[in-house]
């Protein structure tokens, strides 16, 4: 049974479906130093749906403040973010080596034209992704990881 589960879970989490994701999350972000930290976020914070509904259905007007006005979308964060760094690591590879992404000397992410379709992600994640990297795009790096209340990655 355990080797089944396993199947599925390398079916469903795998690079090739989330590097529209991480493309997606930093075209909306744009250039900015060290913005590779911000990789760590993507995943937590597109595929769960609550958290997804926020951010597809985000406005010119929401924020990061108006995310967290409702505290319940955080909760398992820290956790959430543990169980992805191992499959953000690997799509940040793919991503790179597939030059949509390109990696700049102070460490920052900046979207490159890219191959890759969004017909194989999850529903509404690509535009919960864009939409993220525009709400995050405002604050400073340690800021946003204060707000949402991780305090190691």
């Amino acid at each position: 049974m355990t080797n089944a589960i396993s199947s599925f879970d390398a079916l469903y989490n795998n690079p090739f479906i989330f590097a529209p994701l991480f493309v997606e999350f930093y075209k909306g972000l744009g250039r900015r130093p060290n913005s590779i930290v911000l990789s760590y976020l993507v995943l937590p914070l597109t595929l769960p749906p609550e958290t997804r509904r926020f951010f597809k259905n985000a406005r010119r007007s929401s924020s990061l403040h108006t995310f967290l006005i409702d505290r319940s979308r955080l909760y398992g964060l820290p956790e959430r973010i543990e169980r992805y760094r191992e499959i953000t690591n690997r799509t940040l590879q793919y991503t790179l080596d597939l030059e949509c992404l390109q990696l700049g000397s102070d460490l920052s992410l900046t979207f490159q034209e890219h191959p890759l379709t969004t017909n194989i992600c999850p529903a509404d994640t690509p535009k919960a992704a864009r939409k993220l990297g525009e709400i995050l795009a405002p604050f400073d790096i340690p800021s946003q990881y204060r707000m949402l209340g991780i305090k190691k990655l």
